[in-house]
C-alpha cells in the first residue's frame, strides 16, 4: 500500500504539471493570436492567464510530490501523517481550483490520502506481538 501511495502521488504530480503547462501554452497561443489581430487587451489577459496556469500547475506538482515522498517515508509511523495529508490535500484542492481537473490529478491525490488513512490503521498488538483479535487455544 505504501508503494501505491507513491505511484498515485507521482502520477498526480505529473498529470498536474502536464495540464498546467498545456493550458498555459494554449492561453499564450490565444494571446499571440490576439496580438496578430490587433487586440492587445485580450492578448495581455490571455498571456497573464497562461502564466498563472503554468505557475499553479508547477506549485501543485511540487506540493503533491513532496507530500507523496513524505508519506512514503513515514508510512508506518502513526504520528507523522499530518504533513503528507495536508500536502496532498492542498495539491488536490489546487487541482480542482486551478484547472478543474478533478478526475485526473485531484482524484489521484484524493485516493492517495485515503490509502494513507487506511494503511496506517493497524490492529493493536499485545506484548507478545500478536494482534488483539487472535485468541490462543489452550
Amino acid at each position: 500500500m505504501r508503494t501505491s501511495v507513491l505511484v498515485l502521488g507521482i502520477l498526480g504530480g505529473v498529470f498536474s504539471l502536464m495540464v498546467g503547462l498545456c493550458t498555459g501554452v494554449c492561453f499564450s497561443a490565444v494571446g499571440e493570436l490576439g496580438e496578430s489581430v490587433g487586440d492587445t487587451e485580450t492578448a495581455a489577459e490571455a498571456n497573464a492567464a497562461g502564466g498563472k496556469f503554468v505557475l499553479f500547475g508547477l506549485i501543485q506538482a511540487i506540493v503533491g510530490i513532496v507530500g507523496t515522498v513524505k508519506a512514503y517515508r513515514t508510512f508506518e509511523e502513526p504520528d507523522v501523517k499530518k504533513v503528507p495529508v495536508y500536502c496532498l490535500g492542498a495539491a488536490a484542492f489546487l487541482s480542482v481550483f486551478n484547472t478543474m481537473q478533478f478526475f485526473t490529478s485531484g482524484l489521484l491525490f484524493g485516493v492517495a490520502i485515503l490509502l494513507i488513512f487506511i494503511g496506517g490503521a493497524k490492529a493493536p498488538t499485545d506484548s507478545s506481538g500478536q494482534t488483539g483479535d487472535s485468541e490462543q487455544m489452550a
